[in-house]
């Protein structure tokens, strides 16, 4: 009889820990992934957000201090793609792109919308991500990028990314 309790106790205690992680996980900002066909390039910077799980108050957190990837290279006019690695649409995703950041790392001058197209990731008839599609068109250009989702009922999430084309 001792045994039998010990081993209960014991799979109680890892499933509590394992379905903790596994719910720790499902309850943050998705990653994101930026792509140049089937070619990973950089992971984006997770930024400001807020994320709620179904059961709690959620958490907000505003970045201090913006951190962009050290720059890929990409030949101007190619078509790239975040994937986010998250089954759930977002309602809505914007790419916002500037030239240049200041000394605190922060974007200056001009934004710019970029124009991107959504579509499902499935695998085995399941989505498992959506890719968010979009041109880099001038040469010689660094594209300091801004990405920003919403998602009904788990929150906003903003993350950061950065190329330079060439010619």
């Amino acid at each position: 009889m001792r045994p039998t309790i010990v081993v209960l106790i014991a799979m109680a205690i890892a499933l509590i820990v394992f379905g903790g992680v596994a719910y720790a996980q499902e309850h943050q900002p998705p990653k994101t992934v930026l792509y140049k066909v089937e070619r990973e390039l950089q992971t984006g910077r997770l930024g400001s957000y807020c994320w709620f799980a179904p059961s709690s108050a959620g958490q907000c957190v505003d970045v201090a201090e913006l951190r962009y990837p050290a720059v890929d290279s990409v030949r101007a006019g190619s078509t790239l793609h975040v994937r986010i690695l998250k089954p759930q649409r977002p309602e809505e995703f914007s790419i916002s792109a500037y030239r240049k950041i200041d000394e605190g790392g922060f974007p200056a001058g001009r934004t710019r919308r970029l124009g991107t197209s959504l579509r499902r990731v499935v695998e085995d008839g399941q989505t498992v991500a959506w890719d968010v599609f979009f041109r880099v068109n001038e040469p010689g250009r660094h594209y300091y990028l801004d990405a920003f989702g919403v998602w009904e009922g788990a929150g906003d999430a903003s993350w950061n990314l950065h190329v330079k084309t060439r010619g």
